[in-house]
């Protein structure tokens, strides 16, 4: 996440609609989960991380897969990437990969 100075470091979460994304930041953050699935277009968290006394401002954009447009906004603008995928559906993991190639990664 390199050095540069910003407001805030943007992770964003990129998968297929039903992988999990929604639930494992909730999981991570919060430590909860919901079975219940309600569809997400873009939500974002904010969490300040301590690390050896520095301070790391971090966002977490929860996006997404379905609107092409908003996901490259996100991509373009993103400091780094988590990518899920559902390990119980091959076509989430194909999803990921055109997320690598639209990232040219």
């Amino acid at each position: 996440m390199g050095g540069e100075n910003l407001d805030r470091y943007r992770l964003v979460i990129l998968g297929s609609s039903k992988c999990g994304k929604t639930s494992i930041i909730r999981r991570y953050l919060h430590h909860t989960f919901s079975p219940k699935y309600r569809e997400t277009v873009e939500d974002i968290y904010a969490k300040d991380f301590r690390a050896n006394g520095n301070i790391l401002p971090l966002n977490f954009y929860d996006t997404n897969f379905n609107y092409p447009d908003m996901r490259r906004v996100s991509i373009s603008a993103a400091n780094a990437f988590l990518l899920v995928f559902a390990v119980d559906d091959v076509n989430s993991f194909k999803e990921v990969t055109k997320i690598v190639v639209i990232r040219n990664v």
